[in-house]
């Protein structure tokens, strides 16, 4: 069984401090989905709170 494919589209990139971003994504063109990116020395990728 194939898993099914999820497209996603960038729709926005908001600048929080030097090191972090709040990224806007569009998937499957029906659900939104909200991150905040970090870019650290050790890290770099979508940070999750709590």
């Amino acid at each position: 069984m194939k898993a099914k494919q999820t497209e996603q589209k960038e729709i926005a990139r908001i600048k929080l401090s030097d090191n972090q971003e709040l990224v806007a994504t569009l998937v499957d063109d029906e659900k939104l989905d909200i991150r905040v990116w970090l870019n650290s020395e050790r890290y770099s990728g979508p940070f999750k709170e709590g």
